[in-house]
């Protein structure tokens, strides 16, 4: 997830883009498995080097998953429970407006609670669901 503040549905846009890819990839016969994470990494493109907890955590959370999907480590999770309540200022007409909750990211329509099949057991979690909403965009945007 991006790092950083959660601002102007940045997390939603991107928890979109990965249900988009999922989807997308499964339609052309290429099952993908991930896991969402959080927090501070450095990347050196030239040397292929990619550190930080939020890598470490995403491929730990991957790797013991049975299906084709992707859910949220806890480190997202506990992101965006932390942005649920933050206010976003409402721009033009209606400006000055505070609307409390109402953009939190929980509310995003990208995440199902579902039961994650896991190598040994169904563990609850969130999981990152391509809507056919998701799809019917993209065509039209063609």
């Amino acid at each position: 997830m991006p790092n950083g503040p959660i601002e102007n549905g940045t997390s939603i846009f991107f928890l979109g883009k990965v249900c988009h890819l999922l989807r997308q990839a499964f339609e052309l016969g290429i099952p993908l498995r991930g896991a969402v994470s959080y927090g501070e990494y450095y990347i050196q493109e030239d040397k292929g080097c990619f550190i930080g907890y939020p890598i470490i955590e995403a491929h730990n959370e991957e790797s013991k998953q049975n299906w084709s999907g992707a859910t949220l480590c806890k480190s997202a999770w506990d992101k965006l429970w932390a942005a649920r309540n933050e206010s976003m200022e409402i721009q033009g007409e209606g400006r000055g407006s505070y609307l409390k909750g109402f953009f939190s990211p929980l509310n995003c329509p990208f995440l199902e609670k579902y039961h994650i099949p896991y190598e040994s057991s169904h563990i609850e979690g969130f999981a990152l669901c391509c809507l056919e909403m998701i799809i019917h965009c993209d065509k039209v945007r063609k």
